[in-house]
């Protein structure tokens, strides 16, 4: 072969294996952001917040007082694993607040060698399904409105303005006046439903889907409501995928068998391990953690009595199981809570013992990192 062609197809080589060698690179990093992990091991330190149900407002507490993020709301967790059990969505107005903050948190946190942890809810389902819509319960109008687009929003409450100046009322809208507007619109207007949906499963939705139901971190698993003996014997990853398999089925309309989305006792839904006699229950959660391969259990989804919070005491069946659905959402109290894994001893963070917190200088280069991430979003 003629020395110049020879050369030529070498460098056309390497080209080919550089161009290929990227696309490799970026399409692995696809697939390992597509199907996440459902276990992590030999992590020391995780912070565990349950149902936000909206509340923007306490959950910024909760991630303050636990030193999750800095004065500045930056990831300041460090290799911290940050777990919220799910029920981000309903009760309370401010959930695309939340979504928008975990999003740049997810970001900051793999940058400082930690991780964030969305678990699916109920509620969450529900919305990605549209069984929240359903009833008048779980959806407030304010939550509706955030999920609405921008120029069908700004077009329904100009139109609204002009009617209300025909009945000589002030111009300017009152937030009594939006939330009743939204509120109607909500449970008649076909058309109204059918955008807050579309947006917010573009926006939102498609992301959560990436998201677990099940985890286990170490030999501790998170769950939203709590696992069953039936679904303790599914390999995780398994529930994980198939869940996602049927939201996206339910939102598409293809036929599909409905083993999780569905199901009372699904890992979403069930309330057992909080609900059940100790004495009676027992030996069924010494066969269910054995099946998971676990210890403990930490659980959301079921709020926690009055005399339970009196207590201080969330665990249940002698350490093994924590119920961390303190009623953060002022829906149901507004109960602040945290749970701390720290090298294995469990500690409960409540916001009557938060103190000041006097937060470490963060180097310019990590800042700057910041700015990137925020700028992005």
């Amino acid at each position: 072969m003629n020395p110049s062609i020879s050369r030529i197809y070498t460098l056309k080589n390497r080209r080919n294996v550089f161009i290929c060698t990227i696309v490799f690179f970026f399409l692995s990093s696809f697939l390992n952001y597509a199907a996440e992990s459902s276990e992590w091991t030999d992590i020391e330190r995780i912070v565990v917040v349950a149902d936000i149900h909206g509340n923007y407002d306490n959950w910024i507490r909760i991630l303050k007082g636990t030193e999750i993020i800095d004065e500045n709301r930056y990831w300041n967790g460090g290799k911290t694993h940050l777990v919220q059990t799910g029920d981000i969505m309903d009760r309370g107005p401010d959930a695309r607040k939340v979504f928008d903050l975990f999003m740049k948190l997810e970001k900051q946190a793999a940058f400082a060698g930690g991780k964030v942890h969305i678990l699916l809810g109920n509620h969450d389902v529900m919305n990605l399904t549209g069984i929240a819509l359903q009833t008048t319960r779980y959806v407030t109008p304010e939550q509706f409105r955030s999920f609405l687009p921008e120029k069908y929003l700004n077009q329904k409450e100009k139109s609204l303005e002009k009617r209300l100046l025909k009945t000589g009322k002030p111009v300017e809208l009152s937030k009594n006046e939006i939330s009743n507007y939204w509120n109607e619109k909500m449970q008649v207007d076909e058309e109204a439903r059918a955008e807050y949906s579309s947006y917010f499963i573009q926006k939102y939705g498609n992301w959560l889907l990436t998201k677990n139901l099940v985890i286990r971190i170490n030999d501790i698993v998170f769950v939203h409501g709590g696992i069953n003996e039936e679904f303790s014997k599914w390999k995780m990853k398994n529930i994980n995928s198939r869940v996602q398999k049927e939201i996206q089925a339910i939102q598409s309309g293809k036929r599909m068998t409905i083993k999780i989305v569905y199901k009372a006792d699904a890992p979403q839904w069930f309330r057992g391990l909080i609900l059940n006699e100790e004495d009676v229950f027992s030996d069924d959660v010494d066969r269910i953690l054995n099946n998971l391969n676990a210890k403990y259990m930490v659980v959301g989804h079921t709020v926690r009595q009055k005399d339970i919070l009196n207590s201080k005491k969330l665990d249940r069946f002698q350490g093994r199981v924590w119920g961390m659905d303190t009623g953060i959402s002022e829906y149901y109290g507004g109960n602040i809570s945290a749970l701390i894994i720290e090298k294995g001893i469990f500690r409960v963070w409540w916001s009557e013992n938060e103190e000041p917190k006097s937060f470490v200088k963060i180097p310019f280069f990590v800042n700057l990192y910041r700015w990137h991430v925020s700028w992005q979003k």
